[in-house]
């Protein structure tokens, strides 16, 4: 039987001085639902009441005069407006606009097409076929004025050409009578590409940013990384180079070198270059050093001479006579570079910073004295072991293993194979020859035989320094706290390289150029990004907001605006519901300039 309805009703309810109302009504069912009829003996039924609440007398009238909506379009709001709006800030446009004035008659500027680039590395990395794409799905179509249509990949690869030009590089290659098929050497390389335009635009943008954002440039971190591609060898760009050691030990890959240098604390960057995955570190680095001092002196306006923080790879003799007239440094020693400071004893030791206990003397590092901190930690010592004696045990397996497969043959040959694969293989980035050796054997019925063999006294030289590193630095007046403290900030631009590394946050990958110059424009644009987030970190920590980067970056991509579309010509635009901390994260940036 199907329900019987009766008369709906409104009914009111007064709470706290407020009157509420609720739709009423009431029908009757039969208790037994096979059953029908309304006479007597049809079955017993029983009276349903059912109740929906309308709201005040206020929230039915917004009912009732709002019609919903027929479409709803979300598109991308917190992130890109917050990356524009530092674009803005910091004059990106007009930077690369002036450094590389283009055509005039052009409907959207260089600097533009180099600051949506940009802002495409962030937490979404389109190629530039799929940008336009992206760019839709985000509010900076209304906010730019610029439309998708603008935004083809050509005209990107264009903009990219008019920064860092293909055809100049071809003519070089001409008028130097270059193969065009020929593999150049990075240095060839960098001699013949002409990237001056973007030094010049990064020099004029960190002058503007230091003033701005008042930052201190006096203490700067420096290293470098690298990241693998899937170029193959066919293709025609020379920096990606399948020789060197991948950071993510990707061998088998092509490899691009970024040497990049930045501010403490926040790692903001003021100075990048690529290179050839082949290059050694240690080679750019006098380079870099110059063009580094000479853009902080013009960031800082001040003749003192900076302090530089880097790691042990870019040691050596040459470097520190370079860096003595230039800046004062922080650097790191191997503890195996240097067996007597390893072997002195604990005892000397004296507990301090963060847990670990140092020892400090003033010594001749690279015939210059210097303030050594070395710094014991008896977790890092048990983990340097366990790594240490997995590669060896390693190694010594395996060369034995050959030895007792190939023991019939020729021994001689063997032996130069086996002593070739010890200068060759690594254990702990030193040569395997360094611990290990092979020695013949004769038994008493004069059978010969060979075997792989442990050197025991440099083994035990390498365990005395597990747990230990070695810190130095030319600023003797410095406690030995101070210096441990300073050389610890440099897990900032560890971080940073993570960030560049992360696909979701601000990801160097996927790099989708196959020359030279769109490469060197494409790490120029990665570079960019970074300083963007960076940049928006900073602003949101100034307001008292502790926040990391990459929560900032999911905070922003949260907050969406929709498009609610009720007919033809009637629509209207909505933020989404935002939480407290998004809440104080869009006071901060100001972001209601874009509503």
């Amino acid at each position: 039987m199907k329900p019987q309805p009766m008369n709906g009703r409104i009914v009111s309810a007064k709470r706290n001085g407020k009157t509420y109302y609720s739709y009423m009504r009431t029908y009757r069912v039969k208790i037994d639902s096979n059953q029908q009829g309304k006479t007597r003996g049809s079955g017993k039924s029983k009276v349903v009441t059912e109740s929906y609440y309308l709201g005040t007398a206020e929230m039915i009238l917004e009912k009732l005069t709002h019609e919903k909506p027929v479409e709803i379009y979300n598109k991308a709001f917190g992130l890109p407006c917050a990356l524009w709006k530092m674009v803005q800030e910091i004059g990106l446009i007009d930077i690369v606009n002036r450094v590389v004035p283009g055509k005039r008659d052009r409907q959207v500027s260089l600097g533009e097409y180099i600051a949506i680039a940009a802002i495409n590395q962030v937490g979404h990395t389109a190629s530039k076929r799929a940008l336009a794409k992206w760019y839709e799905s985000t509010v900076l179509p209304r906010i730019t004025g610029i439309s998708k249509e603008q935004l083809s990949s050509q005209h990107f690869w264009n903009a990219f050409d008019e920064i860092v030009s293909e055809q100049a590089l071809q003519d070089k290659k001409i008028k130097e009578k270059i193969q065009e098929t020929r593999k150049l050497e990075f240095e060839e390389l960098e001699r013949i590409l002409d990237d001056s335009r973007i030094e010049a635009i990064e020099e004029e943008l960190w002058q503007v940013v230091a003033k701005k954002f008042d930052l201190c440039a006096d203490v700067i971190l420096y290293d470098a990384t690298n990241f693998y591609t899937f170029m193959d060898e066919c293709t025609a760009a020379n920096i990606p180079q399948r020789c060197g050691s991948n950071k993510q030990k990707r061998f088998d890959k092509r490899q691009i070198g970024l040497a990049l240098a930045v501010l403490r604390p926040w790692g903001i960057p003021i100075f990048h270059q690529i290179y050839g995955g082949q290059t050694n570190e240690q080679c750019l680095f006098t380079t870099v050093i110059s063009t580094l001092v000479n853009r902080y002196h013009k960031i800082a306006g001040s003749a003192k001479k900076p302090v530089l923080i880097f790691d042990q790879g870019s040691n050596s003799q040459e470097h520190f006579d370079t860096l003595s007239d230039k800046v004062h440094f922080i650097a790191a020693l191997s503890p195996s570079d240097y067996p007597h400071l390893a072997a002195i004893p604990m005892k000397e030791y004296k507990d301090g910073y963060r847990g670990e206990k140092y020892y400090s003397q003033k010594s001749q590092i690279y015939q210059r004295e210097a303030l050594v901190v070395m710094t014991f930690s008896e977790p890092h010592k048990k983990r340097d072991h366990r790594a240490f004696r997995k590669q060896l045990e390693k190694v010594y397996n395996a060369l034995n293993t050959k030895i007792r497969k190939h023991s019939t043959g020729n021994l001689d040959e063997l032996k130069q194979e086996i002593q070739y694969s010890l200068g060759s293989m690594k254990i702990s980035s030193a040569k395997a020859s360094e611990y290990l050796e092979i020695k013949d054997n004769v038994s008493g019925g004069g059978i010969r035989s060979l075997k792989v063999v442990c050197k025991r006294a440099e083994l035990a030289r390498k365990r005395l320094t597990f747990g230990k590193r070695i810190i130095f630095t030319d600023m003797l007046e410095l406690s030995p706290e101070a210096v441990l403290r300073e050389y610890q900030g440099k897990q900032v631009i560890e971080d940073d390289f993570k960030i560049l590394k992360d696909r979701q946050y601000v990801s160097f990958w996927p790099m989708y150029h196959w020359t030279d110059t769109k490469i060197r424009v494409h790490s120029f644009v990665t570079v960019l990004a970074l300083l963007l987030v960076k940049l928006v970190e900073f602003q949101v920590r100034a307001h008292g907001l502790q926040i990391s980067g990459k929560a900032l970056v999911n905070e922003l991509q949260d907050m969406t605006e929709s498009l609610l579309v009720y007919n033809p010509k009637d629509a209207e635009r909505k933020l989404c519901t935002l939480t407290t901390n998004q809440k104080e994260i869009f006071s901060a940036l100001g972001l209601e300039s874009f509503l």
